[in-house]
């Protein structure tokens, strides 16, 4: 079956482009069912958006059956795949949807928190995310309860409309989601493919950020130190404290303790990385563990701890698991750290080599005009060269255009409704052009064409997105489980908001009307996603009359200007002031654009390099670069009008 071999395909295209994601983002040691649970629900979500284009094509084949029939002409004309098996559609679509909510609204979440928790046992655990819930779902319930009967009261709603009204509230957040991240990619896509471009300018952001990330490090392990410390001083009083008390309530504590303790020489490496060595592919391997230094060489200054760090007058169960989350924190923070830093430095290594090749091919370039021809092996490298960055730049030219073209659909969806009935979207016209004829291949890969640079503006966004660090995703093994469930937990929200957006955008009510009168047995054509709860949303109360569908989208003009202008960042920054995690330094690839930090990392590169000559660990001479700071910061500095105060000396650290 023609039309069951390109369902298959499409479900192997979600699951090998899920796994490949995971390949990508996950660390090594990651537990199975986490990387099952992310995977079944990132193929889940590309899995919807890949059926929405058969649901319409065969709608098209449909109107156009129809509309043969009513003219008495043969409906063999229409061209339209073979179809057998297509009342499974319905099906799937349903069971993909109730899926995609069960898990983006309540499994992940759980296991989230099953995973975060600081608790030393799988009950406690348990126990642990089930309380976490409880804090945001019980109050959500309760408020959510009385403004059901508060329906049932007021309007006298039934049982079934306050059911669809619950599914609209929870697509309502979807949708919302759905906005934010297609506002950013519809701007972000081509503007990242225009920088990769810029062979220089990419030269110019890694060692922006190699310095970058070496100030992160040197964070990381500071942070690190100071957790070893708390550790080994609450180690130590507990010890005092069971000694000293006749009762055998220590065991458990005592126990906790040593299952924490445990984790430090093994893992809580806040040496010098190990030495680095590349694999087959170039590509890197993260979590490398160096020497770890054990907690008795740092008894001395566990004895100095801060005044932030204070231990307790008496140990306790909770403060155990406080402090057992907190060490858990650090070691990954470090680890990430150490492995983002390594990985920036040979992206940035490799960057400089490509820079010196692109300067040679363009002097060969100039060099050969006017002379004879270069050797041909020269010519293929030389045209290889200088041709990579023009094709990005045409790919980037590409996405503008269709990022314009979506932000134009986006933008005019409010004239569609009263007073003003105007279709000015160019893709309703293109389909309702090309689906006269019904369906069929051509008009299948049609719609694919559109919907998935939607798909990928959308899911770039979704894996670029970053929570104060803690819940973001970082490429080459270096993603958690906690990043990787996070990122699965938008991912199911996002899959029916972009279907019910596509089919906003190209005005499926237009493009399937209503049977003429001459023809009693036709009925109206519609998409089976038209069908679900979220296809529904116009016909249930409070969302009725098409108001909030065509209104939403006007946001993501909104937020697709914001993010020209680079407005984004400038309120991120207002946002760090009361949330420090939300300021990150940014970087420009305008021309005019300085930061002190390019210069260290330069130099940073070159220091590196020279240990990797030399055999040297990779990171065991970094040095912070203090003061490092762009022109917008200084400006912000300035502004505050603040005396400065005294820095602390990060250069003068030990054990950096």
């Amino acid at each position: 079956d023609p039309l069951l071999m390109v369902w298959v395909t499409s479900a192997l295209f979600a699951v090998i482009l899920s796994a490949a994601l995971l390949r990508h983002y996950a660390e090594p040691h990651t537990r199975l069912y986490v990387l099952a649970l992310v995977c079944f629900s990132w193929s889940l979500t590309f899995f919807i958006v890949l059926l929405l284009p058969f649901d319409l094509e065969h709608a098209f084949c449909e109107q156009c059956r129809q509309g043969a029939e009513g003219l008495e002409k043969d409906a063999s004309s229409c061209a339209c795949l073979p179809n057998p098996g297509i009342e499974l559609l319905p099906t799937c679509i349903s069971f993909a949807y109730g899926t995609t909510m069960l898990l983006g609204y309540v499994m992940n979440d759980l296991l989230m928190g099953f995973i975060n928790s600081g608790e030393f046992t799988k009950r406690g655990k348990l126990r642990d995310s089930l309380r976490e819930a409880a804090i945001f779902y019980v109050p959500a319930a309760a408020v959510g309860l009385g403004f059901v009967l508060w329906l049932v009261v007021h309007d006298g709603l039934t049982f079934t409309t306050i059911r669809a009204l619950c599914r609209a509230l929870l697509n309502t957040i979807g949708l919302f989601i759905l906005v934010a991240f297609l506002g950013y990619g519809l701007v972000e896509v081509p503007r990242s493919l225009w920088n990769q471009g810029d062979v220089l300018g990419q030269l110019r952001y890694l060692q922006f950020k190699v310095a970058v990330k070496s100030e992160e490090l040197q964070g990381a392990r500071r942070k690190l130190d100071e957790t070893l410390e708390l550790v080994k001083a609450t180690d130590a009083q507990l010890r005092n404290e069971a000694a000293s008390s006749t009762s055998q309530g220590y065991s458990r504590l005592q126990a906790n303790m040593a299952q924490m303790v445990a984790r430090c020489p093994a893992l809580a490496a806040a040496a010098p990385l190990a030495t680095a060595r590349e694999s087959d592919g170039g590509e890197l391997k993260a979590g490398r563990e160096g020497a770890s230094p054990s907690l008795k060489d740092k008894s001395d200054r566990a004895v100095a701890a801060p005044s932030a760090n204070r231990l307790p007058d008496r140990l306790t169960h909770k403060a155990l698991v406080a402090l057992h989350l907190r060490l858990i924190k650090a070691l990954a923070s470090d680890k990430r750290a150490r492995g983002m830093y390594e990985l920036y430095v040979r992206q940035g290594l490799r960057q400089q080599l490509a820079v010196e090749q692109y300067r040679r091919s363009l002097s060969r370039w100039h060099g050969s005009s006017g002379c004879s021809a270069p050797h041909s092996e020269a010519w293929t490298e030389t045209a290889l060269v200088l041709l990579k960055p023009l094709a990005m730049r045409a790919a980037a030219v590409s996405c503008s255009v269709l990022s314009a073209v979506f932000v134009w659909c986006e933008g005019t969806i409010l004239l569609d409704g009263h007073p003003f009935y105007l279709n000015l979207s160019p893709l309703s016209y293109l389909f309702q052009a090309t689906s006269s004829g019904g369906g069929g291949a051509l008009n299948l890969l049609l719609l694919y064409i559109p919907i998935l640079y939607c798909a990928v503006c959308t899911y770039f966004a979704m894996f670029r997105m970053k929570l104060c660090d803690f819940y973001a995703l970082h490429p080459h093994g270096h993603s958690d489980a906690s990043s990787l469930l996070f990122n699965a937990t938008y991912a199911c929200r996002l899959g029916p908001p972009l279907c019910f957006n596509f089919l906003k955008l190209i005005h499926d009510q237009d493009l399937f009307v209503e049977p003429p009168d001459d023809n009693p047995s036709a009925s109206k054509v519609d998409t089976f996603f038209s069908h679900t709860s979220f296809g529904a949303m116009d016909r249930i109360p409070i969302f009725k009359g098409e108001y909030f569908s065509n209104f939403a989208p006007l946001l993501i003009v909104v937020l697709s200007g914001f993010t020209y202008i680079n407005l984004g960042s400038e309120i991120m920054g207002c946002c760090s002031r009361c949330c420090p995690c939300l300021g990150t330094p940014s970087f420009s690839f305008d021309e005019d654009f300085n930061d002190t930090r390019i210069d260290h990392g330069e130099r940073i590169l070159a220091s590196e390099q020279q240990a990797l000559a030399e055999g040297t660990p990779l990171g065991s001479n970094l040095q912070l670069l203090s003061g490092a700071t762009s022109d917008s910061e200084e400006a912000a500095r300035a502004k505050k009008g603040r005396r400065s105060v005294t820095r602390w000396n990060r250069l003068g650290e030990d054990n950096l």
